[in-house]
């Protein structure tokens, strides 16, 4: 579905434009302005999770050419067709005939672990966001109207008007700690489709290698009908591990203790 995909690729998107916006309260407005340095790790390890059927693989990034990838769990032997499809999703490589669109739709195709710029996130929160509750671990929960999709794609009106927000941020080190995106009603994005349950998340955890933020897992959920034809759509991407020693180790074997949380 184009419209599930647009929504997975722009909310994992990185590297986006700065833009100014009204001053948000602290801490949000300390965790949305915090940069990290750009790090590619040696390996990753993921979990993709699509229909509610896994495959967990590993990925090492290559300085001059595509990521390697290798398939952990389950077997290549004993891949379901859902998992057959998921694990053709994670390793199809872009092509130079492939375009923009196809190259950049893929969900998970702008997961990046070492490097954030929050200036979407911070557009779409525009200059306003509520503090609705203090968690008992001392995070602050805020609640905001979207504005845009925090990847900056073109969102229909309605779907904004029918979105509500929510921003988890850790004070103590001023980070981000989670997004969410969900629609408490039903809605129509256009004149053929009905959203029945739309819910989206991005979460974060520290890292004590980079001192702040990385990725750990984005989740999205949409259900509803278009065409007269009903669908239903999940994705889960989990971050499990991280290896962050520099490329000449990405040849190596590398244990667990050379890995993040």
């Amino acid at each position: 579905m184009t419209l599930f995909k647009a929504l997975a690729a722009a909310c994992l998107a990185a590297g986006l434009s700065a833009a100014v916006h009204a001053q948000l309260p602290e801490p949000l407005e300390a965790a949305l302005s915090m940069t990290l340095a750009e790090r590619t790790p040696a390996r990753l390890a993921m979990r993709w999770t699509m229909e509610g059927e896994s495959v967990t693989f590993e990925m090492r990034p290559s300085a001059d050419g595509p990521p390697a990838y290798r398939l952990l769990e389950p077997d290549e032997a004993a891949l379901s067709e859902r998992q057959r499809e998921v694990w053709t999703s994670v390793t199809r490589e872009r092509t130079p005939d492939a375009g923009d669109d196809e190259g950049s739709s893929r969900p998970g195709a702008g997961v990046n672990v070492g490097s954030f710029d929050f200036s979407g996130l911070r557009a779409a929160i525009g200059g306003s966001a509520t503090l609705e509750q203090t968690l008992p671990d001392g995070a602050l929960v805020y609640s905001f109207a979207p504005r845009a999709l925090p990847g900056g794609n073109e969102t229909p009106e309605a779907m904004l008007e029918a979105l509500r927000g929510e921003v988890i941020v850790d004070p103590r080190r001023g980070e981000l700690r989670r997004f969410r995106l969900f629609a408490s009603d039903s809605f129509k994005p256009n004149l053929a489709a009905r959203i029945e349950r739309f819910s989206l998340r991005q979460d974060y955890v520290h890292d004590a290698t980079l001192d702040g933020p990385r990725f750990a897992a984005f989740e999205m959920s949409m259900a509803g009908s278009a065409a007269f034809q009903r669908f239903e759509r999940t994705l889960l991407i989990e971050l499990l591990s991280v290896d962050w020693r520099d490329s000449s180790a990405a040849a190596q074997d590398l244990g667990a203790a050379g890995d993040s949380p």
